[in-house]
């Protein structure tokens, strides 16, 4: 994760991670609303299924449809153009 993180400051993009605790879905859906609250154009989950998958979920915060995509992590460089607002 940290990886991915490092390549996509490289590429450019604006980098704020918040980590979640045990706490679950409510845990998600607070770090939904801090990203929301932050300005961010989007939000990283880099979730267990996600993980085991080699792939991250990237959901747009202001196209005001909430629309998801899954992204190789191997590949972050190639997709970071995409996460620019």
């Amino acid at each position: 994760v940290m990886a991915v993180l490092e390549d996509l400051r490289a590429a450019g993009v604006r980098v704020v991670q918040h980590a979640a605790g045990a706490e679950g879905l409510a845990g998600l859906k607070s770090q939904f609303k801090k990203a929301d609250a932050s300005g961010a154009a989007f939000a990283l989950i880099f979730g267990a299924e996600e993980l085991a998958a080699g792939e991250v979920t990237v959901k747009a915060l202001r196209d005001g449809a909430g629309a998801q995509v899954r992204r190789p992590l191997a590949r972050a460089a190639d997709w970071a153009a995409s996460l620019q607002p």
